[in-house]
């Protein structure tokens, strides 16, 4: 057995970051990647296996793609040092009072962490929305993103239909579905935290403020992301109890500042910790990795994904 093998399931978070990738996502989400690096006498390979193991695709046709990758990692064994980094969440179900519902839990290498609940973008629970529950895990948090479309799911090149499923949603069936997953993640083993956090994007940061306002008995953070609702249909903000620090984009026609700075108002009106802050320069979805708008704005997000980690350590009991 090389050497090289005790590196085995080592965390992806030990890896230096890569200076190419090659690789190919899955369809349901999931990413078969080789990463390796050259600014070191040595090529270090590795692999990301599918973080995302629901797919329509037939399961054997996944293991041999990942059998293939791996022999090509494998075959560069004798040139430099093999790494094998493996990042797997799980899908799991949840009852509501509508019945049964899906999501993705991740949890940290250490077994246990603060909880947050990730509230999917218009698209779905796609790869973006499970990078950042892994991202969370590998920050010592425990994240479960409850999959709101029921299975359901928008390419980020098909904004139609991610309208459509926006648009159709029932809002009665998402509330339901974002309870039942705080009763199942606030109950949940790994969960160290006795109130969770919520964060979300786009539709998911207006969802945020939902769950806030509809349990305030176990959300004691929120941080919604470009997203707050919006219209004559308004959540019950008195009901909030958790402190709110959103943070929105100044470019924005789907949710715009004006609109921001005016619910920061209200929320304090009401008695709220709320700072709904704007970014200056910032597009909607400035945040988002798949950058389907082009707005992504990969210095501000490594600056804020910091803050965002210390506020819920700090907020969540």
């Amino acid at each position: 057995m090389p050497e090289q093998f005790p590196e085995l399931l080592k965390s992806i978070s030990d890896r230096p970051l890569p200076k190419f990738a090659v690789g190919r996502e899955l369809k349901g989400g999931g990413v078969l990647a080789i990463f390796g690096e050259f600014g070191k006498p040595r090529v270090s390979i590795g692999i990301w296996l599918p973080q995302y193991w629901r797919t329509r695709r037939n399961h054997s046709v996944i293991l041999l793609e990942m059998a293939l990758i791996a022999g090509i990692a494998l075959l560069s064994c004798n040139w430099g040092t093999l790494r094998y980094s493996y990042v797997m969440g799980t899908n799991v179900t949840f009852s509501t009072p509508s019945g049964d519902a899906a999501g993705y839990l991740a949890t940290p290498e250490s077994g246990s962490g603060p909880g947050v609940i990730v509230v999917q973008e218009w698209w779905g629970l796609d790869s973006g929305i499970i990078d950042i529950c892994d991202d969370l895990a590998q920050n010592g948090f425990v994240a479960l993103a409850p999959d709101l479309y029921h299975g359901e799911l928008a390419g980020h090149t098909e904004m139609d239909k991610a309208g459509e499923l926006m648009t159709s949603l029932p809002m009665d069936r998402a509330a339901q579905d974002m309870s039942g997953a705080v009763d199942y993640l606030v109950s949940h083993d790994s969960t160290s935290s006795s109130t969770l956090a919520v964060t979300g994007f786009c539709m998911g940061g207006m969802l945020t403020f939902v769950l806030a306002a509809l349990r305030p008995d176990a959300i004691s953070a929120a941080v919604p992301f470009y997203g707050f609702p919006s219209g004559d249909d308004q959540p019950e903000y008195s009901n909030i109890t958790a402190k709110i620090r959103g943070h929105m984009a100044e470019v924005d026609d789907f949710f715009p500042p004006e609109g921001a700075a005016d619910l920061e108002q209200r929320l304090q009106a009401a008695g709220v910790d709320a700072t709904l802050t704007v970014h200056p320069g910032t597009g909607h979805a400035f945040m988002a990795s798949h950058n389907a708008l082009g707005t992504q704005d990969n210095e501000l997000a490594a600056r804020l994904w910091p803050e965002v980690h210390a506020f819920i350590r700090d907020t969540v009991s």
